[in-house]
């Protein structure tokens, strides 16, 4: 993933947290908040040490989400911060994919129906 495609400072984050609005499932927290400046879609991720004891794991599950949403529409002028659930590390990497995807799918249909 490029770096013109990633939030990567901790102001960024946390704007985006405290102003964003989230959906959730089982594996992942996805913050949002539409930009209307019509750029590129910005996504930043986001694997607590809380959840994840391993900086390698953590590193892992990071390159495992990069790789996910390397499908997702490079157009769509949103910034999105990926979290990761302890329920992750229970799942293989196509149901944690398929369950990511869903998640982004919701999104979507709720930029719709604004």
């Amino acid at each position: 993933m490029k770096k013109k495609y990633r939030l990567l400072k901790n102001y960024q984050f946390e704007k985006l947290i405290v102003n964003g609005k989230y959906v959730s499932n089982q594996e992942f927290f996805i913050y949002y908040f539409y930009r209307n400046d019509k750029g590129t879609i910005r996504v930043g991720i986001s694997v607590p040490k809380k959840r994840v004891n391993k900086a390698f794991i953590r590193n892992k599950i990071k390159r495992q989400i990069k790789h996910m949403l390397n499908d997702v529409k490079k157009e769509w002028s949103i910034d999105i911060v990926v979290m990761v659930k302890k329920n992750y590390l229970n799942n293989d990497y196509n149901t944690n994919k398929i369950s990511l995807l869903n998640l982004l799918k919701k999104v979507s249909m709720k930029e719709e129906n604004k």
